[in-house]
């Protein structure tokens, strides 16, 4: 089974709700990989992976540097998409640049998706 998202439960702190409860106990019973942010903001974009294992999840993550934490997770995961999902237009901040930089991000990430996948993944 395989899990993307923006934010991981790598940290075990992190796993107390949200996608993490909805997620984690098949991605353990499967043996399952996800993929996303490190949780990590580093000065200069990083191509660098980091691959984790707890309780038979494996997590395949990226770090994101200082413009993308802004751009990708602040500006346009937050102040987006959180509102748009939760029907809270009223809150919703488009920026062009923003979407132009969750979609590299996005295009990064899946690219380590790809090298990752293996036959039988769903």
């Amino acid at each position: 089974l395989i899990a993307i998202s923006n934010r991981t439960a790598a940290d075990p702190s992190a796993r107390a709700g949200g996608l993490a409860v909805a997620v984690w106990e098949s991605l353990k019973s499967t043996g399952g990989v996800w993929f996303g942010w490190s949780g990590d903001v580093v000065e200069k974009p990083s191509r660098k992976v980091q691959h984790l294992k707890d309780d038979g999840v494996e997590f395949v993550l990226t770090d994101l540097s200082e413009a993308e934490h802004d751009q990708f997770y602040l500006q346009y995961a937050n102040s987006v998409l959180w509102p748009v999902f939760h029907y809270r237009l009223d809150l919703a901040a488009f920026s062009s640049e923003a979407f132009e930089v969750y979609a590299a991000v996005n295009q990064r990430i899946a690219s380590i998706v790809t090298e990752r996948l293996r036959e039988g993944d769903t």
